[in-house]
């Protein structure tokens, strides 16, 4: 079959075949459109008919010889000077004129950005870390250039980067370097396993302080001013972090595996303003620090890389009947944390000091079972065992608020329940019910149990009373 062959594909009103024209005779029917139709590309016009079907009814007889309709040409070229008028304004070399000028403006104007030929002349920074115990490199350590204006307040005086560059690795001479790196005052921040996070200590409570403080702090960590278009060198050395190692065992034989570890800093010289006695929880939050570690299959754990402070060491007991995608197999729930050497509370934790290159061992954790005990018992609702009930526990000295005190615990089918791990002492157990979202004061009710030397089983709750 011929090429321009459009014959064959359509019929005419009468049932006859009709013919339809090939491009180079479409391009004599533009010729008999409107003048202003005739803004239209003709060698696009012939384009755009021939890649795709322009209407659903023709579709498929278009797909098998191109047909072009009069109509459907006027049609499209009506839309395409009508979208064509829309965006001309747009590209208009006035309006390109003004959007290139107010772009090069904003590039100017940014701190500490020098243009030449209307791009910014970058530097470069490089160097050598070694490692200050060993006087070896510091291989394939972690190096990250830190904008200054992303530790410190906004200080008039300095002329701020802030870009923050993409971190590198050390080679096997301790070598780092960075190709482009925007003018501007950068700290520079090395990570490498067993030495010290002093500056991660730093960065972290830094915005607590005062301007002048910050700089003071920051002042102990290497930086560097890169400026347009020039190289610099900063040479650095790190030191080892502190080791604090131990083992968590029960008091009844075995050891805790896969337990988290938590070292919490509670205070260091450092952070002068923030060192406060461990019983002082206030300004303990005010500046805060602390990493966690996993115990192993003999129950050992091990912190490195502290830096040099006074840490707490302690270890969180979770016990839980309800587990995503397991069956219901026992009662009991428990949540309780126990600090070095054997104590359940944080006044009489042991605090445990590290600096630079120490090595502390037999930090050891003991869970005293032999003090902790349970309580249990039914809730119901007029009598009827209640499922999905929440049940909490908290000491006569603390105040309600169940998001803090970790002791809760939800009924089971038969509206049993059990907390397990309590230390001896007196506590209030608090029952509620919720339903459609709503908390009934009917289904709140609140007693006091003691806990001295066993567990409490039978504390009964009936929520058929007012709240008490």
């Amino acid at each position: 079959m011929p090429r321009h062959d459009f014959t064959g594909c359509g019929r005419t009103r009468s049932g006859g075949r009709r013919g339809f024209q090939p491009p180079h005779k479409a391009r004599k029917i533009t010729r008999a459109l409107a003048p202003e139709d005739m803004t239209a590309s003709r060698q696009g016009l012939i384009k755009i008919f021939f890649r795709k079907p322009l209407i659903k009814s023709n579709a498929k007889c278009y797909a098998q010889r191109r047909i072009f309709d009069m109509r459907i040409i006027r049609e499209c070229i009506s839309k395409t000077v009508h979208f064509h008028r829309l965006l001309s304004p747009l590209f208009h070399p006035s309006l390109l004129g003004v959007c290139l000028t107010v772009f090069v403006a904003m590039l100017a104007s940014r701190p500490g950005a020098q243009t030449t030929g209307g791009a910014v002349a970058l530097g470069t920074v490089e160097g050598y870390i070694r490692c200050e115990d060993t006087g070896a490199p510091a291989r394939l350590a972690i190096v990250n250039l830190i904008p200054l204006a992303e530790y410190l307040k906004k200080d008039d005086k300095l002329d701020y980067s802030s870009e923050k560059e993409e971190g590198t690795y050390t080679d096997f001479d301790g070598y780092y370097f960075f190709s482009s790196v925007h003018p501007g005052r950068y700290v520079l921040d090395v990570d490498l396993a067993g030495y010290s996070r002093d500056q991660q200590l730093v960065v972290g409570n830094v915005k607590n302080f005062a301007l002048t403080s910050q700089r003071e702090l920051l002042t102990a960590f290497p930086q560097v001013t890169v400026k347009s278009g020039a190289g610099s060198r900063l040479d650095a050395a790190i030191n080892r972090g502190g080791v604090i190692t131990g083992r968590i065992t029960f008091d009844s034989g075995g050891p805790l595996i896969g337990a988290n570890v938590m070292a919490t800093m509670v205070s260091t010289n450092l952070l002068d303003q923030c060192n406060q006695s461990h019983s002082d929880a206030a300004t303990l939050s005010h500046c805060y620090y602390a990493v966690m570690a996993v115990s192993d299959d003999r129950g050992v754990y091990r912190f490195a890389g502290l830096p040099q402070g006074k840490y707490r060491i302690s270890v969180r007991l979770i016990e839980t009947s309800v587990m995503p995608g397991m069956k219901i197999k026992r009662v009991g729930d428990s949540d309780l944390t126990v600090f070095a050497p054997e104590a359940l509370t944080e006044a009489t934790a042991q605090v445990i000091e590290v600096n630079h290159g120490d090595e502390i061992t037999g930090a050891d954790i003991s869970i005293p079972l032999r003090m902790l005990y349970s309580i249990g018992g039914v809730v119901t609702l007029r009598g009827e065992p209640l499922q999905g009930a929440n049940v909490y526990i908290y000491s006569k000295q603390e105040d309600w608020n169940p998001g803090d005190f970790p002791f809760s615990t939800t009924t089971l089918a038969d509206g049993s329940y059990r907390i397990d791990l309590m230390p001896a002492g007196t506590y209030f157990i608090r029952a509620e019910f919720v339903h459609n979202g709503k908390r009934l004061p009917s289904a709140v009710r609140e007693i006091p149990v003691t806990v001295l030397d066993g567990s409490v089983d039978g504390v009964n709750i009936d929520l058929n009373l007012q709240q008490k």
